[in-house]
């Protein structure tokens, strides 16, 4: 490990010894999934943001916004590209699927904190 801890790996599972176990993303998800399906893009709610970097921060931003803003954690799958098989989204799907969730949240009420 290097002197500053910068690159290592966390010692333990949990982020935040005084945080909640659990915090609830802000984002009106089914209705960008909603949005998503009817611009004919494959979409999925899920409650798991992964094991490591991805849930580090997507839990610390919920942590940093407390209820004042919205916050949540979209993947996008790695190959873009047509012929990276089925289920690949081309770059303009990608674009169109990331405009589209920027509109649903401008639209949507914000946050009382």
């Amino acid at each position: 490990m290097a002197a500053d801890g910068v690159g290592a790996m966390p010692t333990s599972p949990v982020l935040s010894e005084f945080g909640r176990e659990r915090r609830r993303v802000t984002l009106p998800v089914k209705t960008i999934v909603r949005r998503l399906h009817e611009l004919g893009l494959p979409a999925e709610a899920s409650d798991d943001a992964g094991q490591y970097l991805c849930n580090a921060v997507l839990y610390q931003s919920l942590g940093l916004i407390e209820g004042a803003g919205m916050v949540g954690f979209v993947h996008l799958p790695s190959a873009l590209a047509e012929d990276h098989g089925e289920g690949a989204l081309t770059v303009e799907q990608a674009v169109a699927g990331s405009l589209e969730i920027l509109a649903v949240c401008l639209e949507a009420p914000r946050p009382v904190a």
